[in-house]
């Protein structure tokens, strides 16, 4: 053992350790942010109070003049500074770590819904004041407006109490684990309890039984040592070369355990975030990673926006994806909306070749690989079909019972033969069946709201349809019914 040692009378030592006072400090700092939120909105009601009281006085003869207009524009000012104020104290209060779960949803919809309110009102005074008379029609909506804003500030008060009783709270029950410890710690030490303990340690008690000390407290710089055992280790920073975890974990709101990193319970907020800020890099993943100004939630965020072209690829990506080998490849799948701000394109070249006369193939050009095929025929009298129902529910994957409706598009490829587009028909096979009159074909429907066979095809020539399925659909058209269809949208020939 290296350094000095110190038995402090009259002191059991752990008082003494900054972290059992860390949790009584975070109680503390967490009241105080709560207050700022609340004097931050309550300085923010005056002023909107004062905005709303003045704006009222001069609406009163229906006739803004320029003086009130500057007065108005003064106290909208004064608003704004109040309401930015708002949000920094909110942030402190929304990003502590010990609130989670409801309480933090609840502060969250609170704040958006009075930043909200606020920002409805003044749109409103605005409008009513942009050409320098006022309707009482106008002077309603800015009352209906303010009232909305006192609703907003009475529940955005009541979400800044729970927010902070959910941390004191939680603040609380770790303070409980700490006593606990506390407890713990002396039992393992010979004594009652950490009562026992404090009261030895007054009398100037030290104990050295069979070469084991005993002791209230280990004062020292350094100490080596082989192997240390113990029940609790509380450090406020830790370095090891190599850390083996064999139990259950915590890591922030994290529970490591077997092969997982869990947040727990499942209703909390989780982050695990990656950030280069000098080079605008961000990841995300889990609870809620979108800017607290958006109002929105969502999991998973990636963003990639260096301008200083770092990595010398004159490119950024934020995400990429890749599935392939399989005999469904799907890169991405889900349900919802897709949004871009940008174009979205599929840049595969999917070809094939008509190279027998007298055949009708089917099952070549289909969605598996792709939705848009280039056909070329090298002889006359040759044909293609349109994808199977089969088909595309395999490509699609997705169920039976699931509805759809899919562009595919057939592009003649120059100098090709002329060719046949297939749905279902009843054209006899050379063996004397019908085998494209089945359900799996789709009914090919034209814009004069009527059947055909095929569509004849010549060099250059297009043809683009969406593939529906909807098992609802009744009615026929050319005898067939029309729960699988091929409804052609654009014809080039």
């Amino acid at each position: 053992m290296i350094g000095q040692i110190k038995f402090k009378s009259g002191s059991s030592g752990l008082y003494e350790l900054d972290e059992w006072e860390a949790v009584n400090g975070l109680i503390t700092q967490a009241q105080n942010t709560a207050n700022a939120a609340v004097e931050s909105a309550k300085n923010a009601n005056t002023a909107v109070g004062n905005l709303n009281d003045y704006v009222d006085g001069a609406f009163a003869d229906g006739i803004i003049t320029e003086a009130e207009a500057k007065a108005i524009e003064k106290y909208i000012n004064t608003v704004n500074n109040t309401k930015a104020a708002v949000e920094a104290a909110y942030n402190k209060l929304y990003t502590n770590a010990y609130l989670t779960g409801t309480a933090k949803t609840g502060l969250l919809n609170a704040k958006v819904t009075l930043m909200g309110s606020i920002e409805n009102l003044i749109s409103a005074i605005n409008s009513a004041i942009a050409d320098g008379k006022t309707t009482v029609t106008e002077k309603n909506n800015v009352d209906s407006k303010y009232a909305t804003f006192n609703s907003a500030y009475a529940d955005f008060n009541t979400a800044v109490e729970a927010a902070n009783k959910a941390i004191q709270d939680t603040l609380n029950t770790a303070n409980a684990a700490v006593e606990s410890a506390k407890n713990a710690i002396a039992q393992d030490l010979g004594y009652a309890n950490f009562a026992d303990l404090a009261e030895k340690a007054a009398a100037n008690e030290t104990i050295i039984v069979g070469g084991k000390i005993n002791t209230t407290l280990i004062n020292a710089e350094l100490i080596v040592t082989a192997a240390l055992l113990a029940k609790l280790v509380k450090v406020t920073e830790l370095i090891a070369e190599n850390l083996t975890v064999t139990g259950n974990s915590k890591i922030a709101g994290f529970s490591v355990s077997g092969n997982g990193l869990t947040n727990t319970p499942f209703n909390n907020d989780a982050y695990v975030i990656f950030s280069n800020d000098a080079h605008k890099c961000f990841a995300g993943i889990g609870g809620n990673v979108l800017p607290t100004s958006s109002g929105l939630r969502a999991v998973a965020r990636f963003e990639n926006e260096d301008t200083s072209d770092w990595w010398g690829l004159g490119r950024n990506v934020a995400m990429l994806l890749s599935a392939k080998n399989g005999t469904y490849n799907h890169a991405f799948l889900g349900d919802g909306n897709g949004t871009l701000n940008g174009w979205i394109e599929g840049y595969k070249y999917s070809k094939f070749t008509l190279s027998s006369a007298n055949t009708i193939y089917n099952g070549y050009s289909n969605l598996k690989d792709n939705n848009r095929w280039v056909i070329y025929s090298r002889v006359d009298n040759s044909g293609i079909t349109l994808p199977k129902l089969s088909e595309v529910r395999d490509a699609l994957g997705i169920g039976t019972s699931t509805k759809f409706c899919v562009e595919f598009t057939v592009i003649s490829d120059l100098d090709s033969k002329g060719f046949d587009i297939y749905g279902r028909n009843s054209k006899k096979s050379s063996d004397g069946t019908y085998p494209w009159n089945t359900s799996e074909y789709p009914n090919l429907v034209h814009w004069d709201n009527d059947h055909w066979d095929s569509v004849a095809m010549g060099a250059g020539d297009s043809l683009t349809v969406l593939l529906i399925y909807d098992s609802s659909k009744g009615g026929s058209k050319g005898g067939y019914p029309l729960t699988y269809t091929a409804r052609i949208i654009n014809r080039q020939n």
